[in-house]
């Protein structure tokens, strides 16, 4: 009997953590995707290209090092990105839409190096994959010609 009651008490204090956890996580932002989270690509594209042992090593060293470009160049950037988000903030806080939309504009014409960072990048991917692999890398992103990165009229 008093097995049973510690064992139920463990179990009511678990499903309560993770009430509790789930609780704070649902409120939380989204995490950032594909370049905003710093994947040189997403995991699931990485997956479905299905690398060779050899292949996977050079994407491995290829992304460590364009994780630590991308890190240097938010942090050599990280006052003029804020002046941009604080402003942003404050056109939100006034409904300023049109405000808002051209400092969004701005911020993307802020980051354009990192694009083109990330696209440089997923060339020298590119020049290791086979011709099956390109393929699929283009059908996982048809809108930008060339791969991910870097937006281009396709054709």
């Amino acid at each position: 009997m008093k097995r049973t009651l510690i064992g139920l008490a463990t179990l009511a204090l678990a499903l309560s953590f993770a009430a509790h956890t789930n609780a704070q996580t649902t409120n939380a932002p989204a995490a950032p995707a594909g370049h905003r989270s710093g994947d040189l690509l997403p995991p699931p594209i990485v997956n479905m290209l299905a690398l060779t042992p050899d292949q996977q090593s050079k994407y491995n060293a290829l992304k460590a090092q364009y994780q630590q470009e991308r890190e240097a160049w938010f942090k050599d950037h990280q006052d003029e990105l804020d002046k941009i988000r604080h402003e942003i903030h404050l056109a939100q806080s006034t409904n300023d839409v049109s405000r808002m939309s051209e400092l969004r504009q701005q911020q993307h014409e802020a980051i354009k190096p990192v694009y083109d960072l990330r696209k440089s990048y997923v060339d020298k991917v590119r020049d290791f994959l086979t011709d099956e692999q390109k393929d699929k890398l283009d059908k996982a992103f048809p809108q930008w010609k060339g791969g991910p990165g870097h937006p281009t009229p396709a054709g």
